[in-house]
């Protein structure tokens, strides 16, 4: 028993994806092995088994481990709505064979002994619930599996929740069905989207029976990682097409509780219920929840997935606890406002059921409407008071479910009056049963009436009860009747509503398939066409044959391509000679340098350079190229300023260059580099005498602000200036800072009285003027004097 211990002391750490990893940690190390020391890092994985590898770092040899499911119909083990657990089986990396039976020191046989002795009272439900044989006792199984390849429960358990095969299936719309049948690449696409890899899928004859997950490990199953793997080499005897995956409606076996008597079977209702609204003022069924939660009374009912189903049960523990609900629109929530709401993004409410079958929030079982729906409107289901008080009241999902309300458990009473004296006490406790679906009535009742006062005799009080008794029966009789035909009449609606949501669900199954195949179609049309391109490039390649540019290293077909040689044999693209050549222009240099290496020496040839310059870029090599000749030259050259032309003046007496350019011959002035004006000197011809004096005379009249420094000039007033930009006072006439008046009346010098005196600055304009015109020379000095500029 205490070889057991480490086993039932694993714990276990789910991540974001159920099946990305799942990591055991062992609560303490054996002092006998350091891993640490022995055990590489990082970690080994278990397949294929590195050599030299300690067989304490990782399982070996069962170092594959299949995770197997069963899904029994008949007779039926388990949830309707779930597969069961086979078992967890240590293979070798080949996924077939196996060791079994390896410690005979370790084969127990009261496995549910061992569990109590551990208070691992929850694992034996769960192992009650989800680890089940479809023949002979729990107990039985358990130990055959422990004792064939010793699982650890602990791992199986949670291992089985990281792998919802129910749910992935019923996700990608495979769900059991007496009718539909499902092809072997549609379960393995399943397995591919949710698991990662494709797994085995077994039959027997055409129907779907059991699953095997496959894992591999990164290090000791004690300490290290359990990954998601290929499937392993067993075989599949599924077929490839006509698959039956059929409901558990069958017998179920005889359960038994492990270490004890077998109990009575309960019958827990299914997972997916309906949700029927009930009016509380007459107790008959009026419509039904749809998917979005509201109350409707024209369409089909939406089935309602109960995430703890047997939580629908009264007076057991999961009773107590609750459930929650959901649809295909998402979790049910009463909202903040009070609504009964299905959707995404809403937070599922926990609810319970009376003894009604009658949902019930926050204790209380009455919901509220603001009315009744008829035709296609849907009105909100409340939880605060309303005009319309209902209940909803679950049934098992593909049949509406509601019990008559009023009928008596079902059963008509023939009642035996016994009249005791005067007080009227009436015992009726002989049934004799009608066909009816209600619940089953109490053993008797009782029913009391007032004593009799008449003046009749005792017979006749005794004969006018019988009658009444009798008058009560008959309209007893005929209520249970119509209650009971209104019932079946409800259950063949709800039964023709469901079987048409079934055939839409069918064809909008078939369309979806069909819009898979037309996008699997449309891939492998991309992905040959990828492949084409590929062959293309590739043969491409070969013909043309391929250099690399030794510049920016791309690959260029030598066939159709521009390729430059320097001297030395550095090869460029032409991308590359273009982009390098137009940078050294911008830096005016014509040399036309080896691009490839700085240390190389050669020069692109001028054939070349034409490969890839265009004929106003090649212009621009050549000008600059005779640019550097002239610098060279030294005095005497001129060089014509609109062309590169150039020419040697001998003659100093020549005035004008006259180019020899033909795109050119234009005649240019030598001295002031304009369009020839001979023989009109160059002040005539081009008049800035004129504009030097009025400059002159201009700046005698300009002012600086000896604050700021602001240029200004005075249009009129006084001399007292204040500039409008930093306030600074000053004279207008000797440009000195000033504070007041004073300046003007009480100091010394050339400025008193003379604060609106303008004749000084009258004499400074014409004193530049004057010395403006003296710095004239010749023909300058005589236009000045005759356009007299004053």
């Amino acid at each position: 028993m205490q070889l057991l211990l480490p086993v039932l002391l694993l714990t276990t750490t789910a991540f974001a994806h159920p099946l990305e990893q799942v990591t055991f940690n062992a609560l303490a190390p054996s002092p006998h092995f350091d891993a640490a020391q022995a055990c590489p890092n990082p970690p080994a994985p278990s397949c294929p088994l590195p050599d030299g590898v300690n067989s304490c770092c990782t399982n070996t040899p069962g170092a594959y481990f299949v995770q197997t499911q069963f899904w029994d119909t008949n007779p039926v083990v388990g949830p309707v709505d779930s597969w069961t657990v086979h078992g967890l089986w240590p293979d070798h990396c080949d996924g077939v064979t196996f060791d079994v039976n390896c410690d005979q020191s370790r084969m127990y046989h009261n496995i549910t002994e061992i569990l109590q002795s551990f208070n691992q009272t929850e694992m034996i439900q769960y192992m009650s619930e989800m680890w089940l044989p479809n023949r002979g006792s729990a107990d039985s199984f358990w130990e055959h599996e422990w004792n064939k390849v010793r699982p650890a429960f602990t791992f199986v358990r949670n291992e089985f929740k990281s792998l919802p095969t129910y749910n992935w299936l019923a996700d990608a719309g495979i769900i059991p069905s007496t009718t539909a049948t499902y092809t072997l690449e549609q379960l393995q696409a399943v397995a591919r989207d949710r698991f990662g890899f494709e797994t085995i899928w077994q039959c027997q004859g055409n129907q779907l029976q059991e699953v095997w997950w496959g894992f591999t490990t990164i290090g000791s199953v004690m300490t290290g990682t359990f990954v998601p793997s290929e499937r392993g080499g067993a075989r599949m005897d599924c077929p490839a097409t006509g698959i039956r995956y059929l409901p558990k409606t069958g017998t179920r076996p005889s359960p038994t509780t492990p270490g004890g008597p077998a109990p009575t079977p309960t019958g827990a209702p299914s997972g997916r219920v309906f949700l029927n609204v009930v009016l509380a003022s007459s107790g008959s069924a009026k419509g039904c929840l749809i998917s979005n939660g509201k109350w409707f009374t024209s369409g089909s009912c939406a089935g309602y997935t109960v995430s703890n189903p047997l939580a629908l049960e009264t007076g057991t523990e999961a009773a107590d606890e609750g459930f929650t609900l959901s649809t295909t629109k998402g979790p049910c929530q009463v909202t903040g406002q009070g609504a009964f709401a299905c959707g995404g993004g809403l937070n599922p409410t926990t609810f319970t059921v009376d003894d009604s079958g009658d949902l019930v929030y926050a204790k209380k079982a009455a919901f509220y409407a603001p009315s009744i729906p008829s035709g296609t409107k849907q009105v909100d289901v409340l939880t605060g008071r309303a005009a319309v008080e209902v209940r909803l009241r679950w049934g098992p999902a593909g049949r509406m479910f509601g019990r008559v309300k009023g009928s008596i458990g079902g059963k008509i009473l023939n009642r035996r009056a016994d009249v005791n004296g005067r007080n009227g006490v009436v015992d009726t406790d002989a049934a004799s049963p009608i066909a009816s679906t209600s619940t089953a009535p109490p053993a008797s009742f009782r029913l009391t009436f007032p004593p009799f006062f008449s003046s009749k005799s005792q017979d006749d009080k005794d004969l006018a009860f019988v009658r009444s008794l009798q008058d009560s029966e008959n309209q007893l009789h005929l209520s249970a009747e119509a209650a009971s035909a209104a019932y079946i009449e409800s259950l063949l609606a709800a039964e023709r509503a469901e079987q048409a949501r079934l055939e839409v669900e069918t064809l909008e199954l078939a369309m979806e398939l069909e819009e898979e195949e037309k996008g699997r179609e449309e891939r492998r049309k991309v992905e040959e066409e990828e492949g084409r391109r590929m062959v293309e490039e590739l043969t491409e390649r070969e013909e043309n044959g391929v250099v690399v540019c030794e510049v920016c290293f791309d690959e260029v077909y030598k066939k159709g391509s521009v390729l430059v040689q320097c001297g030395e044999g550095h090869v460029v693209c032409q991308t590359c000679a273009l982009e390098g050549t137009l940078a050294a222009l911008s830096n005016l240099d014509a040399r036309l340098a080896c691009l490839a290496d700085a240390d190389c020496t050669a020069r692109y040839s001028d054939d070349s350079t034409h490969l890839f310059l265009s004929h106003k870029e090649w212009e621009r090599v050549e000008k600059l190229r005779m640019e550097k000749d002239i610098e060279a030259a030294g005095e005497g050259v001129r060089m014509c300023p609109h062309c590169p032309y150039a020419v040697v003046i001998e003659d100093e007496a020549m005035t004008d260059l006259e180019c020899r350019n033909p795109e050119c011959l234009k005649s240019t002035c030598l001295a002031c580099k304009r369009a020839s004006h001979a023989p009109v000197p160059c002040a005539i011809a081009h008049p800035s005498a004129m504009h030097q004096l009025e400059e002159a005379m201009s700046n005698a009249l300009i002012r600086e602000c000896p604050g700021c420094k602001k240029k200004f000039v005075k249009r009129d007033g006084c001399n007292r200036i204040t500039c409008v930009n930093c306030g600074v006072t000053s004279c207008y006439l000797c440009r000195a800072k000033i504070t007041g008046y004073d300046h003007f009346n009480k100091d010394p010098g050339p400025c008193n009285g003379k604060c609106f005196d303008s004749k000084i600055v009258d004499r400074e304009v014409e004193g530049a003027r004057t010395a403006r015109l003296g710095s004239l020379k010749g023909d300058d000095r005589k236009r000045a004097e005759i356009l007299k500029i004053k």
